[in-house]
C-alpha cells in the first residue's frame, strides 16, 4: 500500500526509471540551459493553473538534471556546487515554481552526501540518478525552529525510528520518491531522517495555496507510526560544519531563485518595452524606450541583475573552497558572501519585478499577459526570510572579524 495523496488527480508521471547521463559541469549547465528554453513557454500556464506540475517536473527528471551534484563515482555528474546553484538559476529565470520545487532536492541530496552513511547513499543515490527526486518535510506550521517542532521520532525496540507529526510548506513533496524529515527526538536532538514517499502512514496533501510558486506542492505531510531504519537517520543534524555548508548550500540555491526571477521580470519587461508599451503622454517620444528616464531605469536594473549574478557565482567558489579545506576563516568568508547575496537577491527580485511595471505602462497590467506572476512569485519566495536579517549576519561576521584583530579579506 502506498501512501495517500489528498488532490483530484495523480499527483506524477509514472517512470520508466531512466534519465540521461551528464558529465561535469559543462554538460550540466548545457541541459539546464536548453531545459530553461523548453519550460518559459509553458510557465504562465503552470502558473495560471496552480498544480502540482508533473510533465515539467518529468522533463527535469529525464534531463538527468536531478544527480547533478552526485558524484561520478555514484553514477551522477559530478558537478560542482557552484554548477548546481547555477542550474536553479537558469530554470528561475522561466519557471521560479519549478526552481523551487527542486532547491529541498538539492540540498537535502547535499545532506547525505555530507553527513549520510553509505547503507543509506547506496539506495537514495542510484533512486535519484535514475530520475527519483527528494521532497522537503522541514518546517512546521507556526514553529520558527526545530526545538518548537512536534513532529517526534522514537526509537522502536528493534533498533527503528518511529515517525509521528506534521509538516508543511513541505516543497516538492508531491511526486517525489524520497523524504527529508526533520525530527526532534525525545531528547530534543535534531534528526534529519529519509524515507520513501510511498509508505504505508505517509500522506501527501497538496494544499498549498499561496499567491506566488503557486505549482510548488508546499502543502502538508502527515505520519503516522512511519518506520525509519536507523541507517536512514542523520543523527545529531546540528553543529557540524559540513551541517552549516548544506545550510548555506541551501541559501544559496534560495538567492539563485531570486536572481533568476529578476533576471526573468527583465527579460519580459523589455521585450514589452520593445514590441507593445506606449510612451508617456505629453513627451514628445515616438517610443517609451526612448525616454531618458526609462533608459536609466532599465541601466541600473540590468547592472543590478549582473552584479547579483557575480556575487552569486562568488559566494558559491568561497563555499566550495570552504567544504575542501575545512578551515573556520574560509568558512567565515563563505558565509559573509553567501549572506550578502541572499540580501541583494531577495531585493533585487522584489524590485525589478515591480519596476518593469513602470516602464511599460498600463497595458502591461492586463492580467491576460500575467506579468505579475514574478512578483508573485518573488515576493512569495522572499517571504522565508527577511533580507535584512541576511545583511545583518554578514555585518555580524564581518564586526567579529575585525574584533578579533585582523582584517581578513572577505571584509571588502
Amino acid at each position: 500500500m502506498s501512501s495517500a495523496y489528498v488532490d483530484d488527480k495523480p499527483p506524477v508521471l509514472d517512470r520508466d526509471g531512466s534519465a540521461a547521463v551528464l558529465r561535469g559541469d559543462a554538460d550540466v549547465l548545457d541541459v539546464a540551459r536548453e531545459l530553461a528554453d523548453e519550460l518559459r513557454s509553458s510557465a504562465s500556464e503552470r502558473d495560471r493553473a496552480g498544480r502540482y506540475p508533473a510533465a515539467a517536473l518529468e522533463q527535469v527528471a529525464s534531463s538527468g538534471l536531478l544527480a547533478a551534484g552526485i558524484p561520478v563515482e555514484w553514477g551522477g555528474a559530478g558537478a560542482g556546487a557552484g554548477a548546481v546553484i547555477e542550474v536553479i538559476r537558469l530554470l528561475a529565470t522561466a519557471d521560479a515554481s519549478v526552481a523551487q520545487t527542486l532547491q529541498p532536492h538539492f540540498q537535502l541530496v547535499d545532506a547525505v552526501l555530507l553527513d549520510g552513511g553509505t547503507e543509506l547513499q547506496s539506495v537514495l543515490l542510484p533512486d535519484v540518478v535514475a530520475g527519483g527526486r527528494v521532497g522537503n518535510a522541514i518546517a512546521e506550521r507556526g514553529a520558527a525552529d526545530g526545538a518548537q517542532h512536534s513532529t517526534l521520532f522514537r526509537q522502536t525496540d528493534e533498533g527503528t525510528w518511529e515517525l509521528d507529526g506534521s509538516k508543511y510548506y513541505c516543497t516538492g513533496a508531491p511526486g517525489s520518491s524520497w523524504l527529508g524529515v526533520a525530527v526532534r527526538g525525545s531528547d530534543d536532538t535534531m534528526s534529519l531522517g529519509f524515507t520513501r514517499t510511498e509508505r504505508d502512514g505517509i500522506t501527501v496533501t497538496d494544499d498549498w495555496a499561496g499567491m506566488g510558486q503557486r505549482s510548488t506542492g508546499s502543502g502538508t505531510v502527515t505520519f503516522a507510526a512511519v518506520r525509519v531504519p536507523d541507517t536512514h537517520v542523520i543523527r545529531p543534524w546540528a553543529g557540524a560544519e559540513s551541517r552549516r555548508a548544506t545550510h548555506y548550500v541551501g541559501r544559496l540555491l534560495h538567492a539563485a531563485i531570486d536572481i533568476g526571477t529578476a533576471e526573468g521580470a527583465l527579460a519580459d519587461g523589455l521585450r514589452f518595452l520593445a514590441e507593445r508599451a506606449r510612451p508617456a503622454p505629453g513627451r514628445g517620444f515616438r517610443h517609451a524606450g526612448d525616454d531618458p528616464l526609462v533608459q536609466r531605469s532599465v541601466g541600473a536594473a540590468t547592472a543590478r541583475v549582473h552584479a547579483g549574478r557575480a556575487l552569486l557565482a562568488h559566494a558559491a567558489s568561497l563555499l566550495e573552497y570552504a567544504v575542501r579545506t575545512e578551515k573556520n576563516v574560509d568558512m567565515q568568508a563563505a558565509v559573509v558572501a553567501a549572506e550578502q547575496v541572499k540580501g541583494l537577491a531577495a531585493e533585487l527580485a522584489v524590485e525589478i519585478s515591480s519596476e518593469v511595471f513602470a516602464w511599460c505602462g498600463g497595458s502591461a497590467a492586463d492580467e491576460r499577459l500575467n506579468l505579475n506572476r514574478y512578483w508573485r512569485d518573488a515576493r512569495t519566495h522572499t517571504l522565508h526570510d527577511p533580507a535584512q536579517w541576511a545583511y545583518a549576519t554578514a555585518g555580524a561576521e564581518v564586526v567579529s572579524a575585525i574584533g578579533s584583530g585582523t582584517l581578513p579579506d572577505f571584509v571588502f
